[in-house]
């Protein structure tokens, strides 16, 4: 069955982009909402196999409504996602992802921009945001100001691919302009993404919890960091 992209080829590779560290730290963040029915949605979603998947785990628990905003034409300036639409059928991809999961009942793709779908939804509805779309700076601090009043008061706002804070990252290399989505990193971190970097910090300041400055411990007992960001509405 061919898809309305035009093609029906799934990608099964490894898109590592979303480590167990992230995962366990999204899940614990979900898993804090305390409401029997969670409504939530995802900026940028993209092969739904990491954060996509870490939410619907939580949701099996419970009760809930996942929306997945995304376009599935892959980020402009990063070409890993472009060789990809060439190659395959990226909603169909994340749709196998989701049944795979078990999420299909209650996942809501929303195959919009981001700019888009936020123009077309109601403010103080979602209990959490999280926001892991395009990391450049100038769209990831768009993102954030869209979507933070779409959070109820007391919900959360989350996203990915918050490294450190500026001044421990080295904020001279922190370029907010540059085409790049990402620099050399450090011990933990391989890549910097020095977009999201930026504009979490100049929306929230220290106020903002950053998941790469606290110890993640695995089932398997293995300790390591996330990249997860997430900041309480007031």
């Amino acid at each position: 069955m061919i898809s309305f992209f035009g093609k029906n080829r799934i990608f099964k590779g490894n898109y590592a982009a979303f480590s167990p560290y992230d995962r366990l730290a999204l899940k614990m963040i979900v898993g804090s909402i305390d409401k029997p029915f969670k409504r939530m949605i995802e900026i940028g979603s993209w092969t739904g196999n990491g954060s996509t998947t870490a939410i619907i785990e939580e949701l099996h628990k419970g009760d809930g409504l996942l929306y997945c905003v995304d376009t599935w034409k892959g980020n402009r300036n990063v070409k890993r996602h472009q060789d990809m639409v060439r190659e395959y059928d990226m909603f169909g991809t994340f749709m196998h992802n989701v049944a795979k999961a078990r999420g299909q009942d209650f996942v809501k793709p929303i195959v919009m921009s981001s700019e888009d779908a936020a123009s077309v939804m109601s403010d103080n509805v979602f209990d959490l945001v999280f926001i892991d779309a395009d990391h450049s700076y100038d769209e990831t601090l768009k993102d954030i100001r869209l979507w933070l009043p779409k959070v109820v008061p007391g919900g959360i706002i989350c996203g990915h691919d918050c490294e450190a804070r500026p001044e421990d990252a080295g904020r001279e290399r922190l370029v907010r302009h540059k085409d790049e989505d990402s620099i050399d990193g450090n011990d933990v971190f391989v890549r910097f993404h020095p977009g999201v970097i930026l504009a979490v910090d100049e929306c929230f300041e220290s106020g903002c919890h950053l998941w790469a400055y606290d110890d993640i411990t695995l089932d398997d007992g293995i300790v390591g960091k996330s990249a997860i960001w997430d900041m309480k509405k007031s």
